[in-house]
């Protein structure tokens, strides 16, 4: 299993990319989130929304989701012309029962009325809402709920032996010290400014990491004043287009 970030970025990123992953396994690959910015970057990997078999979306914020209506068109309308040959098949979205009528909600007047018809979001996409957990081509994607934002239902991912990948949330250490001993490799949302953010980690929650613990933690959704930075305080900084073996 591969995991490739097409961006890493904080909310307000110009350089970095909104943050992002491909995940590559089994003759398949997995979406998380989907910003705007993916639109372009993603072409720089050599790639296409035609590429794209399934999408995880993590919560409902605006950086993580604003692309969606521009992939659920680009499917429609683009796709059939890159694949000539082939039936575009409608990507399969996965999300957490409690998003979905939200993520509706963010996208329906874009996608809601076309010339043939008033469209909902299971015109474009096989939808497919889970509590806790669903199986990829013999993978199975546990989903851990993160605290971010106040009442703001946000999920990330947990494979067994695999990752485990925060989405946007605060340092939450007992969960961190259960999950370390079962993954190769831990993906987290971690600032780097000198003041804390009430919504995000910090770095300085790292601190007290055993350094074994601290060589699994990869540092996503950083901001762009850190571009080109490899490591800070024993902790990595993901690197855009950044393809990671796991």
């Amino acid at each position: 299993m591969d995991i490739t970030f097409i961006g890493c970025g904080d909310a307000f990123s110009k350089v970095l990319g909104h943050n992002s992953a491909l995940l590559t396994f089994n003759q398949t690959n997995l979406l998380i989130d989907i910003p705007d910015s993916n639109y372009y970057r993603i072409d720089r990997m050599g790639l296409s929304y035609s590429d794209i078999d399934n999408l995880y979306i993590t919560h409902l914020h605006g950086d993580h989701i604003n692309g969606l209506e521009k992939l659920a068109y680009f499917r429609k309308f683009i796709s059939p012309l890159e694949q000539k040959d082939k039936i575009v098949k409608k990507i399969n979205l996965y999300l957490h029962e409690t998003l979905l009528d939200g993520l509706w909600e963010s996208v329906k007047n874009g996608l809601k009325f076309t010339n043939d018809g008033e469209k909902n979001i299971e015109d474009y996409f096989n939808i497919y809402t889970v509590t806790d957990a669903f199986q990829i081509e013999g993978v199975l994607f546990n989903l851990i709920q993160s605290q971010h934002v106040p009442n703001m239902p946000v999920f990330g991912l947990f494979v067994e032996d695999e990752f485990f990948y925060s989405a946007d949330s605060v340092y939450n250490h007992q969960l961190l010290q259960s999950l370390l001993p079962k993954v190769k490799k831990v993906f987290y949302d971690i600032h780097f400014y000198p003041f804390p953010i009430p919504v995000h980690a910090s770095v300085r929650d790292f601190e007290t990491l055993q350094n074994e613990d601290k060589e699994k933690v990869y540092a996503m959704h950083y901001d762009d004043s850190k571009v080109n930075t490899l490591c800070i305080e024993g902790i990595k900084l993901v690197q855009p287009f950044q393809k990671i073996h796991i």
